[in-house]
């Protein structure tokens, strides 16, 4: 057994992890209302992304059991590279239609949730190879993260949307320059 426990890293793991699941779903129902989208397609696209990652989440997981699959360090980095690109997506076509927005968005709900598994895996693997990790303290922290992604979203909807706009404008005067 290692002296050295990994709790402060799988801390980390749990940190960011609930800070995007917090963020992401914070965010869906405003940012989805302000590029017009009614209640009812904002439910039907969360209850979608919900839906399809309970039929994913077996045949992903079936995979990853595998002995030739990646890591699953390798799934947690591919969910969250493919939550970083739609959220740049989502930057870039804010208001240029719903439907793409809710799309987009959806996707990423869809690899937020599909991620969970995962996070909690890496914990179970890690503690199968002999290593230490207090999981409770770990995910305590975690817990932690959904605080300040409550406000972020918080403020957005106080001032909705002001990020994408600066993002836009900054696009822009980039494309003049040119």
């Amino acid at each position: 057994m290692e002296k050295a426990g990994l709790t402060a890293s799988y801390g980390a793991v749990q940190f960011f992890f609930w800070f995007v699941y917090g963020t992401a779903l914070a965010f869906a129902s405003p940012y989805l209302l302000d590029c017009g989208l009614s209640n009812t397609e904002i439910g039907l696209i969360s209850a979608a992304a919900c839906a399809l990652s309970v039929l994913f989440q077996p045949a992903v997981s079936a995979y990853a059991d595998q002995e030739r699959s990646p890591s699953i360090k390798t799934f947690l980095l591919i969910a969250g590279g493919g939550v970083m690109v739609f959220g740049l997506f989502l930057a870039l076509v804010y208001g240029k239609g719903g439907l793409l927005n809710g799309l987009l968005l959806g996707g990423a709900i869809l690899l937020v949730q599909m991620a969970l598994p995962f996070t909690n895996a890496l914990a179970t693997e890690t503690i199968n190879q002999g290593k230490r990790l207090n999981f409770s303290f770990a995910r305590a922290f975690g817990s932690i993260s959904k605080r300040p992604s409550g406000r972020n979203a918080q403020r957005s909807v106080e001032a909705p949307w002001h990020f994408f706009a600066d993002i836009r404008r900054s696009r822009s005067r980039w494309r003049g320059a040119c």
